[in-house]
């Protein structure tokens, strides 16, 4: 049995329509969300099956209003090591000069973003 359900699923203020059990209707696998318009007396602008993504979503921004620091934890640090070399003079017994390479590690290190959360909730939290 489908059932309509009122909700601020994209967090913008106005009121959508998720209508729920569509797959028990045969329909397929997801449910269905309308998303509500901007203004009052237009048309919805779209209507989205509520696949993982839109789930996803949804759970992040409901995570982040029960917990400012949700998504404290959206970042991960990701390094990469590789091997460079810097010349360094030597001397021989005879005082002939020539170069020695040193081998040393370089880290590289930067930020990514966690695929267990939302790219669009995190960057809709601080607005909400």
């Amino acid at each position: 049995m489908t059932k309509p359900t009122l909700a601020d699923f994209n967090a913008d203020g106005y009121m959508d329509l998720l209508i729920e059990g569509m797959s028990l209707a045969g329909v397929g696998p997801y449910d269905v969300a309308v998303f509500a318009a901007s203004g009052p007396n237009a048309p919805p602008p779209s209507a989205r099956l509520m696949d993982e993504s839109i789930q996803k979503f949804y759970r992040d921004v409901l995570g982040y209003l029960k917990d400012p620091n949700y998504f404290n934890g959206a970042y991960q640090r990701e390094c990469d090591v590789s091997w460079s070399t810097f010349p360094d003079w030597r001397w021989d017994i005879d005082y002939y000069q020539y170069y020695y390479y040193n081998f040393f590690p370089v880290a590289y290190c930067y930020e990514v973003f966690s695929p267990n959360y939302s790219y669009p909730a995190s960057a809709a939290a601080p607005s909400i």
